[in-house]
């Protein structure tokens, strides 16, 4: 991608060598995504000198319930606003899948200095079952 053509960008995760030597790279919507992504999967304090990361791994220890889904949507909302602010207008929704034994989450916001909407959807198991 032509250096004009992006705002943003990170290496990409999994770490990849193209073909030319270089690492793999993403760019805007994706870098993005890739930083959500790797937002809900850190655990707070789990990296050493970065402040990234949720909380959210408490509520994935608790036995599934209906009113975690409210508590796991404000954590989410909190832990992306305070790492990621390239965003606005930041919406979350969590659903209970207790046949699954997980959460369905969709994350949709706009990605600020570039007007483009994001949407990501993402599965949090539980560790616990009921």
């Amino acid at each position: 991608m032509p250096m004009r053509d992006y705002i943003y960008s990170d290496t990409q995760h999994p770490l990849t060598i193209q073909p030319s030597g270089n690492v793999g790279v993403v760019y805007n919507e994706e870098a993005i995504k890739q930083s959500l992504t790797n937002i809900l999967a850190t655990v707070a304090g789990e990296r050493v000198r970065s402040p990234i990361g949720s909380s959210l791994l408490r509520y994935l220890f608790r036995p599934m319930a209906k009113n975690s889904e409210n508590d796991i949507r404000d954590v989410i909302i909190r832990d992306i606003m305070k790492h990621e602010p390239r965003l606005s207008g930041l919406e979350v929704y969590v659903r209970a899948n207790f046949d699954k034994n997980l959460y369905d989450v969709v994350i949709i916001a706009q990605i600020a200095q570039i007007r483009r909407p994001i949407e990501v959807r993402t599965r949090l198991r539980s560790m616990t079952t009921t």
